[in-house]
């Protein structure tokens, strides 16, 4: 990828990790993350595995609500997004060349990418969010498929044989047909899960890898056929179980690493902090389990925790704080989804 840029990257990615970043790099490294974003997008929209008219929105405006939130800064005005991510991957910007650099900040933006087009489709079409995380989960426990990613797509494979890569790609009406064959909505995710291994591996023509969203929508169109209601995820207990786990780690993290800066500067008590992490386990459950119907009032389980509070005074003094650790831990407890 060829940059033109006034500004050298290491220069810019030093400056926005830095916290001191002047208005003008913002604005070209901005320039840079969209254009990638947007090459991305457009990547995935010819190939069907973005569905912009689902989304009502263009390419250019996905790309852009996707990027934004690299560049929404905490309530420290640090960028956490930038921040965070070369120190997980424990990136010296100084000595790291510019080519490596480029690679580095096109993973970072393809991850926000996925992530925020998972949320797109969730505010969009709850039902389909909640068949992808159901399908996350059965993969799990699968002893037939499994869950991969190769470059910016996740895959489910057969366990137990090779992909073959000089075989074309599964059709979407191919896929389609399969997963009808085997559907059982009786039956749920796990074993459907166990007959698409079959059908995947018995099948001669194509790669025997098919794309998790691409899945998840023909599950959704079986579910509509029949006129019915997609599978409630609380009807497998353990589910339940995996999804509560999975959020109460996150608060937890949540709390010891973000939260507790915040007592030490002294700007809220510990106290308070427990009714933040309390109201935030309850929003994540609620939002995991699919019982908001892509809804959410971070004010109504702010007060749930913490009642009393008026919204003015919950807007002026609390508003900020809560909002940035949910979001902080429903970033992490996504994180932690995807590799269930």
């Amino acid at each position: 990828m060829t940059l033109n840029l006034k500004y050298p990257l290491r220069n810019l990615l030093l400056a926005v990790t830095g916290g001191e970043i002047t208005r003008s790099q913002m604005m070209e490294l901005n320039s840079l993350c969209q254009g990638i974003a947007l090459t991305f997008i457009r990547k995935r929209i010819s190939t069907g595995k973005i569905n912009s008219t689902l989304l009502g929105l263009k390419d250019r405006d996905i790309a852009l609500d996707c990027v934004a939130e690299l560049f929404s800064p905490g309530p420290e005005g640090r960028f956490v997004e930038f921040i965070d991510y070369f120190d997980n991957e424990s990136v010296d910007i100084r000595d790291t060349s510019e080519r490596l650099l480029v690679v580095h900040l096109r993973r970072l933006i393809f991850y926000v990418c996925n992530d925020n087009l998972f949320r797109m489709y969730g505010e969009a079409d709850p039902s389909l969010s909640r068949i992808i995380r159901n399908l996350k989960l059965g993969l799990k426990r699968s002893a037939s498929l499994g869950l991969a990613t190769k470059f910016d797509e996740q895959l489910v494979v057969p366990r137990s044989c090779a992909p073959d890569l000089s075989l074309p790609v599964m059709p979407f009406k191919e896929l389609q047909g399969m997963v009808d064959r085997a559907f059982d909505a009786r039956a749920g995710i796990p074993d459907l899960l166990e007959h698409l291994a079959q059908a995947l591996e018995r099948q001669p023509s194509f790669r025997k890898v098919v794309p998790l969203t691409g899945l998840a929508c023909c599950i959704r169109e079986a579910y509509s056929r029949l006129n019915i209601r997609e599978a409630d995820i609380t009807a497998d207990p353990m589910f339940v179980a995996d999804i509560r786990t999975v959020v109460r780690g996150a608060c937890e993290f949540v709390s010891r690493r973000v939260g507790s800066k915040y007592l030490v500067k002294g700007k809220i008590a510990q106290k308070t902090l427990e009714s933040y992490i309390s109201g935030i386990r309850d929003l994540l459950e609620s939002e995991f389990l699919g019982r908001t119907d892509g809804r959410m009032c971070y004010y109504d389980y702010f007060t749930h925790a913490l009642p009393g509070i008026s919204r003015e005074e919950y807007t002026d003094s609390h508003r900020k704080i809560f909002e940035y650790l949910v979001k902080v831990a429903r970033k992490r407890a996504t994180q932690e989804l995807r590799e269930l």
